[in-house]
């Protein structure tokens, strides 16, 4: 399985950061948790202004990647019992809406 409790925890926390630019467009944010490397992907292409913690945040979750596994994460969904971990990792970070 390419989805673990730690990767969707940081693209849970990726995800936060990323809806506080002033650039974010989210085109699916109904699926956020369950295409969550599509959305990141999609929001990161056009994001502007990411902070250096910003960058590492999102260097070390494409570093938890290859390049094979990436159709996988843009077709694949979250298994419904799996999508809480990315949630857990959105509410932890600061900038929740919690």
């Amino acid at each position: 399985m390419i989805y673990t409790k730690e990767n969707l925890e940081l693209m849970g926390d990726v995800y936060c950061d990323l809806k506080q630019l002033k650039s974010y467009k989210d085109h699916a944010p109904l699926q956020c948790d369950i295409f969550p490397f599509k959305n990141i992907t999609l929001i990161i292409k056009n994001a502007k202004n990411l902070t250096e913690s910003q960058n590492r945040k999102i260097g070390k979750l494409m570093d938890m990647f290859s390049t094979n596994d990436v159709n996988e994460l843009m077709n694949i969904p979250v298994p419904t019992e799996m999508r809480a971990a990315f949630w857990n990792g959105f509410y932890r970070n600061p900038n929740s809406e919690n």
